[in-house]
């Protein structure tokens, strides 16, 4: 049997041995290329998502929110948050407000509303407060956390007496789940204050209230 020449045997050899070599270490670069890239592709994907889902609220974005409560009356007869002994029940209170976002977080608004309270001699305390507001919103993931406060006046009636303007302060906060980009549905706690002056202080007070109650809240940009 006859040997092919020495330069054919190189040949061989590096078909045989260092070709296959050359092979593997390209289809091993390749793979790593393809993995690096499709970590980059991921990366920039989960940063899309995560950005999209940080950014639930953007500057221009509005809602129009729609809230029911019961209202507790905390102390109502006495000029301090103390003294006294309530003369008022459990009522509750409504209201519709608008919202604009400035950032991310923070957003000002108004809110038009309206309250009861029945006395213990079966007579109704009524008010229609409309108020501007400050909000701050924090979020995590689909859930929302306003904190508002507020301050307006309020047209006040008790039996043929009226007084206004009524002082109306509010402090609120409370917690929602973002249902879908247009709706959102949460509970919300408000303390609530109403102080009244007259000429003789004697008839002076300070009434405060703790409303309980859930909102929706409608957003559109």
């Amino acid at each position: 049997m006859l040997l092919p020449p020495f330069d054919e045997l190189l040949s061989l050899k590096f078909v045989v041995v260092k070709f296959p070599i050359f092979l593997l270490i390209l289809s091993a670069l390749f793979l790593i290329g393809s993995s690096l890239f499709a970590e980059d592709s991921d990366d920039i994907e989960v940063q899309d998502e995560v950005q999209d889902e940080q950014a639930m609220n953007v500057r221009g974005d509005k809602f129009i929110k729609i809230a029911l409560a019961g209202s507790i009356p905390l102390n109502f007869g006495g000029n301090s948050f103390k003294d006294g002994e309530s003369q008022l029940e459990v009522g509750g209170t409504g209201s519709i407000g608008f919202y604009y976002f400035l950032n991310e977080y923070m957003a000002l608004g108004a809110d038009l509303g309206f309250g009861y309270q029945p006395t213990i001699g079966s007579n109704i305390f009524n008010y229609i407060p409309l108020t501007f507001a400050a909000m701050f919103q924090p979020t995590l993931a689909k859930f929302e956390f306003p904190i508002t406060l507020s301050v307006g006046a309020a047209v006040e009636n008790y039996l043929s007496e009226t007084y206004f303007p009524g002082l109306f302060l509010k402090a609120e906060a409370g917690a929602f789940y973002r249902i879908n980009p247009t709706w959102s549905l949460g509970f919300t706690g408000t303390w609530v204050g109403m102080p009244q002056w007259f000429k003789n202080s004697d008839y002076n007070y300070f009434g405060c209230f703790l409303d309980v109650g859930l909102s929706m809240r409608y957003h559109f940009f």
